[in-house]
């Protein structure tokens, strides 16, 4: 969790100009790019989680499509920068690892709510950092997007793994 949270932090001075790069080489497909990318890893996640995938209940696919689609609608949103969006990839890495880190026998509610917990605190330390730099600012709404980020892809962990049930779903 460490090393993931240093890798996140010391993309600070040139994560905008990777992403402009990025955008440069892939034009005004950029935004269709990362979702295309997301996609990829999403059938990888499902390729090697077949089991958990076999065993999804309706709650468990609205849970996925709806991450899916709050993660699809903030990586193509024209609201936001290159910057912005990058938000959408490193803290949701940065959700799996905590929530790895936290894989304890505890109860499933703590493991989940202390990953977002903490996925929110890194990224209000990571606006703190910026807040530092000559070059960028704080901002709330990427804090925000931190978490965001972070809860969705913690929200299909959850499904994958069957945390979600319907009233009438058994285990």
């Amino acid at each position: 969790m460490f090393a993931t949270t240093v890798g996140v932090y010391l993309t600070l001075p040139v994560g905008p100009a990777a992403w402009g790069a990025f955008q440069g080489v892939a034009g005004a497909l950029s935004n269709y790019a990362a979702v295309a990318g997301m996609l990829v890893v999403a059938v990888c996640v499902v390729c090697n989680q077949r089991e958990q995938v076999r065993r999804l209940r309706a709650s468990g696919w609205i849970a996925i499509g709806g991450a899916m689609t709050v993660w699809a609608a903030g990586v193509t949103s024209n609201n936001l920068t290159p910057a912005e969006k990058t938000h959408f990839l490193t803290y949701g890495l940065l959700a799996w690892v905590v929530l790895l880190a936290l894989d304890l026998e505890s109860s499933s509610r703590w493991r989940y709510g202390s990953a977002a917990v903490i996925v929110g605190v890194l990224g209000w330390l990571d606006e703190g950092i910026q807040y530092l730099l000559p070059s960028r600012y704080f901002e709330w709404k990427d804090v925000w997007l931190n978490v965001v980020s972070g809860v969705a892809v913690l929200v299909v962990i959850a499904a994958l793994r069957g945390e979600f049930r319907t009233p009438g779903e058994q285990a």
